[in-house]
């Protein structure tokens, strides 16, 4: 899975490079993660262990739907999201109706 991120999202042209920018990315969890018992942690507290748990699930399945969404670095035309897309066409089509 790493070597196919870092193909994905660094194109070096070095594979090496590629893969340690991978893994340099997951090491960033090891980082991130204390912060987050942190702040889930009060939002527990206040709000309650399930509501913590619905939400982490939540944050867990928007992150993996963002890297399966987001383009990699060799399609920047993709970089624009359908829905931004679409209400541009809208916007678009509401200058030009006819009476």
């Amino acid at each position: 899975m790493a070597a196919h991120i870092g193909k994905t999202f660094f194109p070096s042209g070095n594979a090496a490079v590629q893969l340690v920018r991978a893994y340099a990315v997951f090491g960033t969890r090891f980082l991130v993660r204390p912060l987050g018992g942190l702040v889930l942690g009060a939002y527990a507290d206040r709000f309650g262990r399930k509501k913590a748990l619905v939400l982490t699930i939540w944050l867990m399945v928007a992150g993996t739907f963002l890297l399966a969404v987001i383009p990699g670095r060799r399609h920047p035309s993709d970089a624009v999201p359908l829905p931004v897309e679409r209400s541009a066409d809208r916007r678009g089509r509401a200058g030009r109706s006819s009476p």
